[in-house]
């Protein structure tokens, strides 16, 4: 009798020879599977090849798809949009890029679907649109365009068995935009992608939009750096030309600027520069020069910010909104600027006041020893006056006080000029005004501005 050592070593063996057997057959089951599916894609490609070779047989790409009731080549087009980007306002275009899809019918390419072998090939690929008919459709507001070719033309066929054909390209278009920048920045801009046959007209082909929910769809990634796409509707058009009807297609993308850029970049800056120029209302009015100088910087700051800005943008015949605003600013300005030159002229004219008043009466310290020596001489003359005539007395004595009153008063202001206190509190008063005006009128202005272009 076989000891237990024995029995557990012929079941190992067993148990080995069992797996080899089933790895064995395992194998052999997958290679003919991969024998099946390549023997398959091969006999795949070989119908494939033997469909196309028929169906060209007698085929003309050059003549388009005709019907039995001689009605139009419908074509129904959708879209996906990519990404727009170059909204540019100073050459008045956008770009775009997108995935441009073409659906017709044409019987000629039907065929047979057992010529496929039918299961999970419900249509044929084609490489190349060069070996069929397809629409000649041109986008007409388009500055240029190309279909891309990384990493190979990014083109492609499908052939349905009851003729359908599907043919889907990715196009980048640059297209123009009519603007109108009245409201610039806070303005809205509609631009239109236009689009046709070359040739035929609406006899011939008639172009639609899919019969669905977005027949030009957008992709959720998408994000412009100065502008929210608000609204993308579609139309049918027809076009009258010398030539004829045409049937054409057009898709419009509202845009939405984007405010914050410029608020930072000009308004802000725009405002701080009329702060600015406010500056000399609180200044000494003694100090003309840098009153002045505050004002000028002011100016020549705004110039240039200006001419800055209006170099990105076209050269139109109107105003535009920031330009009003920014005039607005030049004007709180140039005020300011006169309010200080009025002072600066005031002040000049009472410094030439009291230098002629001194030039004519001399210097107070003169006129006290005048006073003096007149005082004296009276005194002497009234007193002989005094000895041999009562009546003269009288008359010289006066004579004599209001010599000497007038030459006080003289003494006692400095000559005719007036005191410094006095001028200061004139020009000051000029300057309280302003600084309550000048800052009222300014916010006055835009409450007005930013509820007429915001709503």
């Amino acid at each position: 009798m076989p000891s237990s050592r024995t029995m557990k070593y012929t079941k190992l063996n067993q148990f080995v020879l069992g797996f080899l057997v089933w790895m064995m057959v395992y194998s052999t089951v997958s290679s003919l599977g991969c024998r099946r599916s390549q023997n398959a894609q091969v006999k795949n490609i070989t119908s494939q090849k033997k469909a196309l070779s028929i169906i060209f047989k007698n085929y003309d790409k050059d003549v388009r798809p005709y019907s039995q009731d001689g009605k139009p080549v419908n074509i129904t087009v959708n879209m996906r949009i990519n990404s727009i980007y170059d909204v540019r306002e100073e050459e008045m275009d956008y770009t775009i890029r997108f995935a441009f899809r073409q659906k017709w019918t044409d019987p000629r390419l039907s065929y047979d679907i057992s010529l496929t072998h039918g299961k999970g090939h419900p249509y044929m690929q084609l490489e190349s649109a060069d070996q069929i008919w397809y629409p000649d459709t041109f986008f007409m507001n388009a500055r240029s365009a190309f279909i891309h070719d990384v990493t190979k033309n990014n083109l492609g066929v499908r052939v349905f068995p009851d003729g359908s054909i599907y043919m889907s390209q990715k196009i980048t278009v640059t297209a123009e935009c009519q603007m109108d920048l009245r409201k610039f920045p806070m303005d809205t801009q509609i631009c239109v992608l236009m689009f046709e046959s070359f040739f035929h007209t609406a006899a011939e082909i008639i172009f639609k939009w899919e019969r669905s929910e977005q027949p030009v769809a957008i992709s959720k990634d998408m994000n412009l750096p100065h502008f929210d796409i608000v609204s993308l509707k579609t139309k049918e058009v027809n076009n009258v030309y010398k030539s004829g009807k045409f049937n054409s297609l057009e898709v419009h993308i509202t845009f939405q600027r984007r405010l914050g850029f410029y608020i930072i970049q000009i308004y802000l800056p725009c405002v701080f520069l009329v702060f600015l120029s406010w500056m000399p209302f609180w200044m000494d009015p003694s100090e003309t020069g840098d009153r002045l100088a505050v004002g000028i910087t002011a100016v020549l700051t705004l110039v240039f910010l200006s001419g800055a800005m209006n170099n990105k943008m076209p050269k139109v015949s109107y105003m535009k909104a920031i330009d009003w605003y920014v005039i607005a600013c030049f004007l709180a300005m140039v005020l300011s600027f006169v309010e200080s030159m009025v002072v600066f002229r005031a002040v000049v004219h009472e410094d030439k006041k009291d230098a002629k008043d001194k030039e004519e009466w001399g210097e107070p310290v003169k006129r006290k020893n005048d006073v003096l020596q007149e005082d004296d001489d009276m005194r002497g003359i009234s007193d002989d006056i005094e000895l041999t005539d009562n009546g003269h007395l009288r008359e010289r004595r006066s004579q004599g006080r209001i010599i000497k009153m007038q030459s006080l008063t003289r003494m006692s202001c400095g000559g005719t000029s007036k005191p410094k206190s006095l001028k200061a509190a004139k020009y000051n008063k000029i300057d309280s005004v302003s600084h309550m005006m000048f800052p009222g009128l300014f916010i006055a202005f835009n409450l007005f501005y930013w509820l007429l272009y915001m709503t």
